[in-house]
């Protein structure tokens, strides 16, 4: 995670705490954005779902005012966790990053984050692999792989997702351009984050 999103998560989350533990009732969106000087509400909205994705608040329900609800009462050290880009689109010449979504995981899951990036899966071609549609995939970019790994590719005009099987037609195209391997799969389900490896 660049330090100024660090800085920013831990200001919202802070600013949110000693509100509730001052008035008893946690501010709207437009007192966390006027007191923190955060240039519009879409970007509070962005830091909240963020907060909310790491499990540090929960937000009740959309279009209702104070609807933020702190999950931990200690503060959490930010810098445990890592940000990953999502990617939006692929094409022949380069990969296309979403500057809107970041994906923040656990450093104890992925030390080193360098080189991995977040692609949402479209489609059910590899669910006798376990990765269903809507999965996020985390990625390492590389390209090249090992016979049977799950890559990332763009073959035939389009981003893929496909088992490396250099020797066999059957998963894999020989004229594919690899971007990266799958390390890692985010599956939502219920709301809440479940880490598959």
């Amino acid at each position: 995670m660049n330090k100024s999103m660090q800085r920013n998560l831990n200001n919202v989350y802070e600013f949110i705490k000693d509100f509730r533990r001052r008035y008893g009732y946690p501010p709207s969106i437009r007192e966390i954005k006027n007191s923190l000087n955060i240039k519009s509400t879409s970007s509070v909205h962005l830091y909240l779902k963020k907060l909310d994705n790491i499990g540090l608040i929960s937000i009740k329900g959309k279009n209702k005012s104070r609807a933020i609800d702190l999950l931990d009462k200690n503060s959490i050290n930010l810098d445990m966790f890592c940000c990953l880009k999502n990617i939006k689109n692929i094409n022949e010449m380069d990969i296309q990053e979403d500057e809107k979504f970041d994906f923040l995981i656990s450093k104890d899951v992925f030390p080193s984050t360098d080189t991995l990036f977040v692609y949402k899966m479209q489609g059910n071609d590899m669910r006798d692999f376990g990765i269903l549609n809507n999965d996020s995939l985390i990625i390492k970019r590389q390209n090249h792989a090992k016979d049977g790994d799950i890559i990332l590719c763009f073959s035939h005009g389009k981003a893929r997702v496909l088992r490396y099987c250099p020797y066999s037609r059957m998963n894999f195209e020989s004229d594919a351009m690899i971007y990266g391997v799958i390390v890692g799969l985010i599956r939502l389900d219920y709301s809440n984050f479940r880490l598959n490896l």
